[in-house]
């Protein structure tokens, strides 16, 4: 979107703008050397003997008669043929720079330029795109374009053209470019934004299960994560990384009693988010032993109760015989 102008050499005249084959006087002014009378909003002037045409639209194109009549006699027709094209800004090619953004939340998206550059440009067209579509575009700090994806969501900078996007969704992922252009143009700066939800919880759930004679634990540590996009996992042992075990959600221990205090905590990160829970491995084993059970232990028990309830059956049936017997005898002897 740019301006044409259309400038002669002559004061004191009447000049007329009209397009081809139609009557209708598109504007119509005095110029003299120190004034100009404008009587037209879409077409006006700038200066004295120059004709602005502004904020020019597809509708626009065609062929213009210029003319003019004034006490030193008539100026020749002018044709003018308008042709509208996009307007691309000259720009410089920068690195693109890694933005990460919370889900629902907002971003800021520098435009790579400082605030004392910024104003030494006075930009009249500030711009930003995404994958390559506008987004929205100031012309003279006047917003004029808006993407409808954005509506509502988006705030430009006035001093150094930063864009805020507000609240974050999924799809405002992508390649961003910030451009603009006035008594300089910037370099083109590019942003990549990338979009994640944040971690909301990690739990650690653990199944187990003892070795012989209760001289080991087999432990299994299951790492939960509620939320998040992306996420990574990794274990500390003790507060340091055990390299084993990075990426794994699930960490399988054997402990025995000269293992000592162990602690075991998951880890769950994104670029915007951690958060970790932490779990006292050793208690698998001690927590046992301290009340003296174990299947070992209970394997123990059961026989014993067993035998006891053998012995005393035997023993039963052996009072029982001696009983009847002595009931025996005495009824012989009467």
């Amino acid at each position: 979107m740019r301006n044409l102008s259309v400038s002669f050499c002559i004061s004191n005249v009447n000049i007329q703008l009209k397009r081809k084959n139609n009557c209708q006087v598109l504007f119509d002014l005095f110029v003299c050397t120190e004034c100009v009378e404008v009587e037209d909003s879409h077409f006006s002037d700038m200066h004295c003997q120059s004709v602005f045409f502004y904020w020019l639209k597809g509708g626009d194109e065609g062929e213009y008669v210029l003319s003019g009549f004034g006490s030193a006699g008539n100026l020749p027709q002018q044709r003018i043929t308008l042709h509208v094209f996009v307007f691309q800004l000259p720009v410089k090619v920068s690195h693109s720079l890694v933005v990460n953004g919370t889900l629902g939340q907002s971003v800021v998206l520098p435009s790579g330029v400082d605030e004392k550059t910024y104003n030494s440009v006075n930009p009249d067209i500030v711009q930003w795109e995404r994958n390559r579509e506008y987004v929205i575009q100031f012309f003279n700090q006047v917003k004029s374009l808006e993407s409808n994806d954005f509506k509502g969501r988006l705030t430009v900078s006035p001093t150094d053209g930063s864009l805020t996007v507000s609240p974050l969704r999924g799809e405002d992922e992508g390649e961003y470019v910030f451009s603009g252009t006035g008594s300089g143009s910037f370099p083109e700066h590019r942003v990549t934004l990338r979009v994640y939800e944040k971690i909301r919880g990690v739990q650690i759930h653990h199944e187990k299960s003892y070795g012989e004679q209760n001289t080991s634990c087999n432990l299994t540590l299951h790492c939960n994560v509620t939320g998040g996009t992306d996420v990574k996992v990794h274990w500390l042992r003790d507060g340091s990384k055990n390299p084993e075990q990075l990426g794994s959600a699930a960490k399988k221990l054997v402990l025995h009693p000269t293992d000592g205090d162990l602690t075991y905590t998951c880890v769950a990160s994104n670029p915007v988010s951690s958060r970790s829970a932490t779990v006292d491995a050793n208690k698998c084993y001690t927590q046992d032993s301290n009340t003296g059970f174990s299947i070992c232990l209970l394997k123990t028990v059961l026989f014993s109760l067993g035998l006891i309830i053998m012995i005393s059956a035997v023993i039963g049936v052996h009072v029982r015989e001696i009983l009847r017997d002595r009931s025996t005898g005495e009824v012989k002897s009467r």
